[in-house]
């Protein structure tokens, strides 16, 4: 995803991640999905099910600027990687489970 703006205002941070939960709709933080099977980043943590997994996995989504392009990605070996404009961050999370469907998330609240 592109980053098309930046409102200096933050309310909470960019979240990104992956889920096997569909159509989720009006989602204010993706901490919400717990107990779901859902990973994501905030800030530079990566979090699954509402638990911290770790901090410090890549500079903070909070510093993201105009035209940066954020991504995400399940490999064929069940791990989870973030994407910084074109920079594999490495491995996020590992054994997620490969579904018939795998939905990128996104958040971002602004005030």
């Amino acid at each position: 995803m592109r980053i098309d703006s930046v409102c200096e205002k933050w309310a909470g941070s960019l979240q990104i991640g992956l889920t096997a939960v569909p159509a989720i709709v009006d989602v204010t933080s993706l901490a919400q999905l717990s107990p779901h099977d859902t990973w994501f980043v905030t800030r530079s943590e990566v979090w699954h099910n509402g638990k911290k997994l770790c901090e410090n996995y890549c500079p903070s989504l909070d510093r993201v600027d105009v035209n940066d392009v954020i991504g995400i990605k399940r490999s064929a070996a069940g791990s989870m990687h973030l994407y910084v404009n074109g920079h594999d961050m490495g491995v996020a999370a590992t054994d997620i489970p490969q579904v018939s469907s795998d939905y990128a998330l996104y958040n971002c609240d602004l005030v």
